[in-house]
């Protein structure tokens, strides 16, 4: 028998998500409540800790007049990925070419977004906008670095075919808590966003790797936890409603 989903996060306050599509920008936070294996390990692990449960983060990154999602979803062939389309000094890049690939990806944010709303049990996402915002040095860095990691896979451990990505995610998580890593060249979702972060200089480096963090992490003011570079400051997490939201594109794809 499978256990018990953790409890959801509070869905109030709330907001329509096509109201609060237009304020986005990027380094703001989306946070899933997932049900695939992978998933519930991060919530029971995080609700263990009294951390609030959520099982997938993605950030956003605003690239002029578009909305992408930079995440590491643990699997899925689904997306094009516009960075790896059109950059050259991407490492996937496909001269021509417009490449959907599994991996660490950006996709738009209103077409993968549309598709995760068919894989969760809450019909809207946790959002914590970066209300100090980036400079455009920080987003070419930011640039840079998705360009230098882009399409890197999701850990694999041990065990059967089902089980390798759990495996995978949950020891590299505890090895991040002894300031330790495994599985080189590989991200979960949330080590991936703390690494960005550090490398846009969001984020301190002194306290955990990349891999010692949880999405809840992302979700909490606790400086143990989550220790911003000044002037760098996150709002409070709000819900954002679906409801009649963008019904987006993409192929259907399990991940």
């Amino acid at each position: 028998m499978s256990p018990p989903l953790p409890k959801l996060p509070p869905t109030s306050p709330s907001v329509p998500y096509p109201e609060l599509r237009p304020q986005l920008n990027t380094g703001d936070l989306f946070f899933l409540h997932g049900t695939s294996d992978a998933g519930v390990l991060i919530e029971q692990l995080e609700e263990l800790a009294g951390w609030p449960p959520y099982s997938h983060i993605g950030m956003v990154v605003k690239d002029g007049d578009n909305l992408y999602l930079w995440d590491a979803p643990g699997g899925g062939n689904c997306f094009p990925d516009p960075y790896a389309a059109t950059d050259p000094d991407n490492r996937i890049h496909i001269k021509g070419g417009n490449p959907v690939h599994t991996g660490c990806r950006v996709s738009v944010l209103d077409d993968v977004l549309a598709y995760y709303v068919t894989k969760i049990d809450v019909d809207g996402f946790w959002v914590r906008q970066l209300t100090s915002g980036i400079s455009e040095d920080r987003f070419w860095a930011l640039r840079r670095f998705i360009n230098r990691v882009d399409g890197l896979p999701f850990p694999s451990g041990p065990g059967s075919e089902q089980y390798q990505a759990v495996t995978g995610l949950g020891s590299n998580f505890l090895a991040g808590q002894d300031r330790a890593s495994v599985f080189f060249g590989t991200y979960f979702c949330a080590q991936l966003i703390a690494d960005a972060y550090m490398h846009m200089g969001l984020l301190e480096m002194e306290v955990f790797p990349p891999n010692g963090y949880s999405p809840a992490a992302f979700a909490m003011n606790d400086p143990e936890r989550l220790r911003l570079v000044p002037p760098a400051q996150l709002g409070e997490v709000v819900f954002a409603d679906w409801g009649d939201g963008p019904k987006g594109g993409g192929t259907p794809c399990d991940q």
